[in-house]
C-alpha cells in the first residue's frame, strides 16, 4: 500500500515507524526481513529509502539534527527543518532506546546509511520510503555483515549502537581481522564506545600487534576514552 506521508503526529513522540514528511511510504513490515529486503533491493532502480528499527544500548542519547529544539532531519538535501506544531507528547529525558537505521537504495545497491533515534522527525525529499519494521533478533546480521564486507564504515556505527551480542562480535572481528586498515581503525573507534573488558582487550591487542601505524594511533585514542 502506497500513500503520501505527512506529520501524523507532531513533536518528538516515539512511534512504531518514523514521523515522516515528503515521503511515499510503503509498509513492508509484515514479511520476513531478509526476503523483503532482498526483493526491494533487487527491484528498486530509482533512489529510495528503506528503514528498520533496532534496539539501542543504554546511554546512547538522542540522534537527530536538533540541539534543544524539536527539529528534524532532511534525508535529501536539507540537513534539518523546523517543526510546524507544538509537541503533543512528552519529550524523553533519558533518550530513546531504539534507533532507526535508514538505507538509501539506488541502482540495486546501498549508497548511504543513516541512523536516527525514534523521536527524530524525517523529511524524505519526496522519495519512496520502505518501512520494514522491527526485525527479529539476528535477522539484520547478514545485512550488516555484507555492508561491512563492502567497506561501508557507517555500518560499524550501527553495530556499536545495536544491543545484540552478535553486533559486538562483528565489530570485534572487524577490528581484529579486516584486511583494510581504515575499517580496522573505524571499528576500534566504535569499540571505544563500548564498555567492558572484551572491548578493551581487543583495543589493547591492536595497539600491540596491528601492523598499521594509523590503526595503532586509533587504538591509543580508543584506550584514552
Amino acid at each position: 500500500m502506497r500513500f503520501p506521508a505527512l506529520f501524523v503526529l507532531a513533536g518528538c513522540a516515539a512511534l512504531a515507524q518514523p514521523v515522516l514528511q515528503n515521503a511515499r511510504v510503503e509498509n513492508r513490515a509484515t514479511g520476513g526481513f531478509r526476503e523483503t529486503y532482498g526483493a526491494i533491493l533487487a527491484a528498486q532502480r530509482d533512489p529510495a529509502w528503506l528503514g528498520f528499527s533496532i534496539a539501542a544500548r543504554d546511554g546512547q542519547g538522542t540522534s537527530c539534527c536538533w540541539s534543544n529544539q524539536c527539529m528534524g532531519c532532511g534525508l535529501e538535501g536539507r540537513a534539518e527543518f523546523g517543526r510546524q506544531a507544538a509537541p503533543t507528547s512528552p519529550v524523553r529525558l533519558e533518550g530513546s532506546r531504539r534507533r532507526y537505521v535508514l538505507l538509501r537504495l539506488a541502482e540495486g545497491r546501498v549508497d548511504k546509511i543513516r541512523t536516527f533515534s525514534e523521536d527524530c522527525p524525517l523529511d524524505a525529499g519526496g522519495l519512496t520510503f520502505y518501512w520494514l519494521g522491527d526485525p527479529k533478533p539476528g535477522e539484520i546480521q547478514p545485512l550488516l555483515e555484507s555492508l561491512v564486507r563492502d567497506g561501508r564504515d557507517e555500518a560499524l556505527f550501527v553495530l556499536a549502537q545495536n544491543e545484540e551480542p552478535a553486533s559486538l562480535d562483528l565489530l570485534i572481528e572487524t577490528a581484529r581481522n579486516d584486511q583494510r586498515p581504515r575499517m580496522r581503525s573505524k571499528a576500534l573507534f566504535w569499540l571505544a564506545q563500548r564498555a567492558g573488558e572484551k572491548a578493551v582487550g581487543v583495543i589493547r591487542n591492536s595497539l600491540e600487534n596491528d601492523p598499521d601505524s594509523q590503526v595503532k594511533r586509533q587504538a591509543v585514542f580508543a584506550l584514552s576514552r
